[in-house]
């Protein structure tokens, strides 16, 4: 059929384009579909959501693992010892110190892993040692010594295990004055229970220490061993 006008004519023209053009695009999309570029890609592309997908499930896991550590143990009621305190089987000498900044009896501070520094520090092999000791056994380490050492103590603390290890600042010395030590001697190690019994009490230990039989007395609540 031949339209009365142009204008009839003109509508059918782009119709028709149109059509051709979609054919166009058609054609094209087959020809790339079927290229070995577009081949390849439809096979990688589900491995690499599959990776994608492994490698957020294993972030997430990471993020979920924490090196093994026991629960932390509680403190119970103070024991009534007739064993001179300073002593294994006594408890801690009578004082006052500070713990991150909060003012304690030194007797509140249990259970324990407590190590003195002198004013030449510790070893660090026997500090990382406490320290892991001390984590699977679910005791907190402290590390110890008067106010004039407190940036010797943080710094010791952080290199350890910063977050995990407590600073105890001890103005008048109680703690070495309760154990009969030399102020210039060398790190002392006490194993407080969580009772406030002492455990064991350890002056100028090796590095290769270990506590592990002690500080399982602790956690278990059995008294402390006989020396």
């Amino acid at each position: 059929m031949i339209p009365d006008d142009a204008a009839g004519l003109e509508a059918d023209y782009w119709a028709l384009q149109a059509e051709l053009a979609a054919e166009r695009r058609r054609a094209t999309a087959a020809r790339v579909a079927g290229s070995p570029r577009a081949r390849l890609a439809a096979r990688l592309t589900p491995m690499l959501l599959g990776g994608l997908i492994l490698v957020a499930f294993l972030a997430s896991l990471a993020g979920m693992v924490r090196p093994m550590t026991a629960p932390p143990t509680q403190a119970g009621r103070l024991a009534a010892s007739a064993a001179p305190a300073g002593t294994v089987g006594g408890l801690l000498p009578p004082g006052v110190v500070e713990v991150d900044g909060a003012t304690l009896s030194l007797r509140d501070v249990r259970p324990a892993l407590l190590v003195w520094l002198p004013a030449t520090g510790a070893d660090e092999a026997l500090l990382a040692s406490l320290r892991l000791q001390a984590s699977a056994a679910g005791v907190p380490l402290v590390l110890a010594g008067p106010p004039e050492r407190e940036r010797l103590l943080a710094e010791s603390a952080a290199g350890v295990g910063a977050g995990h290890v407590a600073v105890l600042l001890d103005p008048a010395s109680a703690l070495l004055k309760g154990f009969g030590l030399a102020p210039t001697g060398g790190p002392v190690v006490a194993v407080v229970g969580a009772d406030g019994r002492l455990h064991a009490v350890l002056d100028d230990p090796a590095p290769g220490t270990r506590l592990e039989s002690v500080l399982s007395r602790v956690v278990t609540g059995s008294p402390p061993a006989a020396s």
